[in-house]
């Protein structure tokens, strides 16, 4: 076999691929870049009405449907590619609390970038399989995302997370060397209280 006949995935194009992919669906490629944006999602009281260019698609896939946060808080579009109606839900309350309450890595002016940088890890950080990142279903949480965001994340998202990684023999996702779901005691009962 010639040295071009094997292609190896690299997982932060696979990523970009499959953000960029959703992006474009959602309507907002260009502002999912500018730092200072917020999502088109949400429309504060007496706002204006974006033009038609910019605005929402209405005929989205039922799991891509903006949640009750998505169109009440203010929050960057990053947030809305999440494959996840419940994570996204949870991450925008949460980044809309004051600093002081939120959880560490949701606390500080670059919690978003930060939130970036640990999805995009190329260990540990999310994962698309399949050709479709408009499947929920085809997406796996990484072990740095879970340590660093477990409060976002809902028990189906963390068994269907394990059940990818389990597929490619990897650990099962734990916080503290403690598994969870079925990874033991304590912190199986305080992650079924989240979801």
């Amino acid at each position: 076999m010639s040295s071009d006949s094997y292609v190896l995935p690299v997982l932060e194009l696979t990523l970009l691929r499959a953000f960029l992919r959703i992006a474009s669906r959602l309507n907002v490629t260009a502002s999912v870049w500018d730092v200072t944006a917020l999502s088109h999602f949400c429309r504060p009281a007496g706002g204006s009405a974006l033009p038609a260019a910019a605005a929402p698609p209405t005929d989205l896939p039922v799991s891509w449907r903006p949640t009750p946060g998505q169109l009440q808080v203010p929050h960057h579009p990053l947030l809305d590619l999440l494959p996840w109606p419940t994570a996204r839900e949870r991450i925008i309350r949460v980044m809309s609390l004051p600093e002081f309450v939120r959880p560490a890595a949701a606390a500080g002016p670059l919690a978003l970038v930060e939130f970036a940088y640990d999805m995009e890890d190329g260990a540990e950080g999310m994962r698309v399989w399949g050709e479709d990142p408009i499947d929920p279903a085809g997406w796996e949480v990484g072990q740095k995302v879970f340590e660093r965001w477990w409060f976002i994340f809902d028990r189906d998202i963390v068994e269907q997370s394990n059940r990818w990684r389990e597929a490619r023999g990897a650990p099962r996702l734990s916080v503290g060397g403690v598994g969870m779901y079925g990874g033991g005691g304590g912190a199986a009962e305080a992650a079924a209280a989240l979801g």
